[in-house]
């Protein structure tokens, strides 16, 4: 539990002063070189966080041309 509360702060924080996408989000989660095995997963977490907190009202997801970003609210 308490780590994933660590993520959802270290998501919430990044997405406070401007919108991020989920792949922006991974280097916040996920420190040094990543194989692209690991990138997958870590890619799939931090998507799993950001949809979490979304339905919890924490973040909105907006549109940012042709991307999707979050913005803490």
């Amino acid at each position: 539990a308490q780590h994933h509360a660590e993520r959802c702060d270290m998501i919430a924080n990044a997405c406070g002063p401007a919108p991020q996408s989920v792949n922006d989000l991974v280097p916040v989660l996920f420190k040094g070189k990543l194989d692209a095995h690991e990138v997958s997963f870590a890619f799939s977490e931090a998507l799993a966080h950001a949809n979490y907190m979304a339905a919890k009202g924490d973040l909105n997801w907006v549109e940012e041309g042709e991307r999707l970003k979050l913005i803490r609210t």
